[in-house]
């Protein structure tokens, strides 16, 4: 396979992804690896400097009109002036999925010819200037760092807030390969507090995109205004499958526990799924945690959201 490589980064700060297509061979489905990459050497390399070219390996695209043969395409990012390599790290995911819903969707007649490698390249540097993007963050920097509630500094919850004030004038879409590590609290203390402060934050913001989401999607909106209602009104529905009907009706309360306990069981073997962690049973007893203390608490956050320290230490 012989390669081709291009795109150099002037003026503003923005990283270009540099799409070369690998001319067409080879038979054998042993090759068609979508989505694949090249190992990596175990010696880790140097840091990245601005204006380099950082590999980030080939990619197996198989082309729906030519069943026996596989194109290559190799990716890389050339660092600006400005760019860090840990942000190409943490993008490229979601940069390798673009790369590979564009790719997909041409034929090998397209990609060989005289203008075929041209688009592609213009297609997919559209879409890492779009992902590398920082435009739309850094107009609303300000009105973020400075947010106020209720008189009061908004000191947590920065990250749905952030999505919030993108919301007003871009779209917010899910990657399902996103990964995000964090530190966990290790006592019962700390964990309702970290939940308190959880709540508080999603009382301010759901009451901002409560304001936005009529305007998106209406499957997005439903779904969303059904949700705020139901984590209100779960205290209630508490009351009445448990206390209620119980007591002052001849029902008893064991369809409706039967019940969360299912919906419970099949949110764990989601988890079981996507996690194979020993420790999916867990989600069972979480359901007894929310009924029992969880659901209660966003009432008290809701009273005292202008209470804005921390708390989880």
């Amino acid at each position: 396979m012989a390669k081709e490589a291009e795109g150099k980064k002037k003026g503003k700060s923005k990283l270009i992804v540099i799409i070369a297509v690998v001319a067409l061979a080879g038979v054998g489905a042993k090759f068609f690896l979508l989505g694949g990459s090249k190992a990596k050497a175990a010696t880790p390399p140097p840091p990245p400097k601005p204006g380099e070219v950082i590999d980030v390996g080939d990619m197996t695209i198989n082309l729906a009109d030519q069943a026996t043969r596989y194109a290559a395409v190799s990716l890389a990012v050339e660092l600006s002036a400005t760019g860090k390599a840990e942000e190409v790290t943490k993008r490229m995911p979601v940069l390798k999925d673009a790369a590979l819903k564009t790719l997909s969707a041409h034929t090998a007649a397209s990609l060989l010819a005289p203008t075929g490698k041209d688009q592609v390249r213009s297609e997919l540097t559209a879409q890492a200037q779009e992902i590398f993007g920082k435009d739309a963050v850094m107009r609303v920097l300000p009105q973020w760092l400075h947010q106020r509630f209720l008189g009061t500094q908004a000191t947590f919850g920065d990250d749905r807030s952030l999505t919030n004030f993108i919301l007003k004038t871009h779209r917010v879409i899910f990657h399902n390969g996103a990964i995000c590590r964090t530190y966990v609290p290790d006592r019962w203390g700390k964990f309702f507090r970290q939940q308190l402060r959880w709540k508080k934050s999603w009382t301010r913001e759901t009451l901002v995109a409560a304001k936005l989401l009529y305007r998106k999607h209406p499957i997005a909106a439903v779904s969303y205004y059904a949700g705020v209602m139901l984590t209100l009104l779960s205290p209630l529905v508490v009351i009445h499958g448990m206390i209620y009907l119980p007591l002052f009706t001849s029902a008893s309360c064991l369809p409706y526990i039967g019940g969360l306990l299912l919906s419970y069981f099949l949110l764990s073997l989601i988890c079981l799924y996507h996690t194979r962690t020993p420790y999916w049973l867990f989600g069972m007893l979480f359901c007894f945690l929310y009924i029992g203390v969880l659901a209660w608490q966003n009432y008290y956050a809701m009273a005292t959201v202008n209470r804005n320290y921390w708390g989880t230490r």
